[in-house]
């Protein structure tokens, strides 16, 4: 279509997983994140876009340097209008005059301070930025918190900045609408090389094999394939059985660890492989002595780009090789780097061949204490669940635990033991067995799923402590929230529409209350008051308690069920000594302040004024 480029469509681009309703098309200046993209995702094909220097912000765009530059205008607009007089205009001449990381830290501080800005973002430096250059980012990201107003309308200021992050660690180049001429198809070989190359500091060599090579690829000189493609065989994975890892570790390593060593030195061997294979066909098409030493530094320092290896972010656990792109080799695991580079081509295709005999060397099977068949089957079973599929990137030690516990207090080994019968696969077993256990009334087919809500009324997470009450998981989060906010705040609201358990959630509140207490102080009881607009939802609370609180209750004396519940009509002209709950339409009011409200349910008054004589029905809560 017939438009100019803008922040919002290229932040639209972007954010939408490069949309094709835009007149974006994104293309990457550093091979090596081209290369992840490809082996993962686009079948390992690739294009290059040849761009002159004089058509740059023409019609193609470093879209991260672009978006800032248009967030600046934003900023500077905003900036124009202020009064002289403004303490914010002050603190944006304060922020375009700081020299450092270090002053614009300082005065971050008084912001926050003076202006009482509770949401300030955390300042990250981007790899592919320099010092200067970060601190020109993270000086534009402090003036919009500031502004505290929208850059883009619709879309949050921290949602845009993680979008221009985005732009940054993928070196993204925005090509703005139709590509008519300069597009040239790759060679996958030839990515590999240019990905290797800028892996390395750019010294003269290195600068002039890129212009060579780019002249070459310029002149369709380069379209050669490469013999050898042991590096893409996968012989690894059909081999990692439950059955085939527990005789190899012996039980000794968990079957997630000693499936984890396989695969990456399994990976490990194919990018070194890639790496000696893409130098040798370099060394090929240069064909001259003089970068000898260079070659030599290329296969002492890079990775070839295995998706299974790499990791796109910045973290501890990882080897940086190039910008944003990090090979996920943790320092605990630097052993199995080092194994890798100690063998020679000859043994890596072996390695490749026969990976379960080539590597068995790297099981340190002094690696744990030795644990029961039962119980490695159980983690087992943990590890090949899909967790990933239910938004979980890594399961809590403690649910693990949790979930252990539940399994040993099962039948799960001879329902395991039943479907290792069958023709089906490991993730297929794991999942089966604990659907079986989750539904033990249901028929169950490999193609089922359990819901979150499901395995966490199984685990019995949603139960409150002391009663019979399951929250549902949104119910589980308002109660969390609940208290989350108590730690800042005095009060605090719960929104949930009727019919959608708003009683449970008071109660669950009440109850936890109660049990704070008693940690406080023994023998102390909470004294908690319930009030409602009308006898209906009290009849209905009472129900909730005796039906989910009967352990506590005489079941011999049908009186005493109401014991400690006295339903009432009371004058309240005091303030209110506790956590208030007042329930209403479609929410409920939790806080500290004073009893003041109408039957109708108003909103308690925090102005600090004497609460009128109002009448409410209510429930006393004593001993629960």
């Amino acid at each position: 279509k017939d438009s100019d480029i803008s922040l919002e469509e290229i932040t639209e681009h972007i954010k939408k997983n490069y949309n094709k309703h835009t007149n974006c098309i994104s293309f990457s200046s550093n091979a090596n994140v081209c290369l992840d993209y490809g082996r993962s995702t686009y079948n390992d094909d690739y294009v290059v876009l040849k761009v002159p220097k004089k058509d740059f912000e023409k019609d193609t765009f470093f879209a991260g340097k672009y978006m800032l530059s248009e967030v600046s205008k934003v900023l500077d607009e905003f900036y124009s209008n202020l009064d002289d007089s403004s303490i914010i205009k002050k603190y944006f001449d304060m922020i375009d005059k700081a020299k450092s990381q270090e002053e614009l830290e300082k005065i971050k501080e008084q912001v926050q301070e003076n202006l009482s800005l509770k949401n300030v973002t955390e300042s990250i430096n981007y790899d592919a930025l320099n010092e200067e250059q970060n601190l020109f980012k993270n000086k534009i990201i402090l003036k919009a918190d500031i502004m505290d107003k929208n850059i883009i309308k619709k879309i949050g200021n921290s949602f845009l900045f993680s979008t221009i992050g985005s732009a940054f660690s993928s070196l993204e180049v925005i090509h703005y609408k139709d590509i008519n001429k300069n597009l040239l198809q790759a060679n996958a070989n030839i990515l590999d090389i240019f990905g290797l190359l800028q892996q390395v500091p750019e010294t003269d060599d290195i600068k002039e094999i890129k212009n060579i090579l780019l002249n070459k690829l310029n002149n369709n000189e380069l379209n050669v394939g490469y013999l050898s493609n042991d590096y893409n065989v996968d012989n690894l994975n059909d081999k990692l059985t439950i059955n085939n890892l527990y005789k190899l570790s012996k039980g000794h390593i968990s079957y997630s660890d000693a499936k984890e060593i396989y695969q990456k030195a399994y990976s490990l061997a194919k990018s070194r492989l890639r790496k000696e294979k893409s130098i040798d066909l370099l060394e090929y098409i240069l064909n001259d002595s003089k970068y000898k030493e260079t070659l030599d530094t290329l296969r002492k320092n890079t990775y070839g780009v295995e998706a299974d290896i790499i990791n796109r972010k910045s973290s501890q656990d990882s080897i940086n090789i190039s910008e944003s792109v990090n090979l996920k080799i943790k320092e605990k695991e630097l052993y199995i780097l080092d194994y890798i580079n100690n063998l020679n081509n000859e043994t890596l295709i072996k390695v490749l061949e026969s990976p379960i005999e080539e590597l068995y060397g790297l099981l340190d099977l002094d690696y744990n204490e030795n644990i029961s068949y039962e119980e490695w089957i159980a983690n087992s079973i943990i590890d090949l669940i899909d967790w990933d599929y239910y938004g979980i990137e890594e399961l809590s030690d403690n649910s693990r635990k949790i979930l252990l516990y539940k399994l040993s207090k099962s039948n799960f080994m001879s329902i395991y033991h039943s479907l290792k019968n069958k023709d089906l696969s490991d993730k297929e077993i794991a999942n089966m067995t604990l659907l079986k256990l989750i539904r033990p009334n249901e028929e169950i087919s490999k193609y089922d799923k359990f819901t979150i809500d499901e395995l966490d009324d199984y685990l019995e997470l949603n139960r409150i402590n002391g009663s019979g009450i399951k929250l549902k998981s949104y119910q589980m989060d308002a109660f969390k929230n609940i208290n989350k906010a108590y730690k800042d705040y005095d009060f605090t609201s719960v929104v949930l529409p009727t019919g959608t358990g708003k009683s449970y959630v008071a109660l669950s509140e009440m109850s936890y209350i109660a049990e704070e207490v008693r940690k406080l102080e023994e023998n102390r009881e909470a004294k908690i008051l319930y009030i409602a607009p009308n006898n209906h939802i009290l009849d209905q609370l009472k129900k909730i308690i005796v039906n989910n609180y009967r352990q506590s209750i005489s079941e011999s004396d049908e009186d005493n069920r109401y014991l400690f519940w006295r339903a009432c009509n009371v004058l309240c002209t005091g303030r209110g000594a506790g956590y208030r709950l007042h329930v209403r339409g479609s929410s409920a009011y939790i806080g500290k302040y004073f009893l003041r409200s109408s039957l109708f349910g108003q909103q308690p008054d925090r102005t600090g004024r004497e609460p009128e004589e109002i009448y409410y029905s209510l429930c006393y809560l004593g001993e629960l």
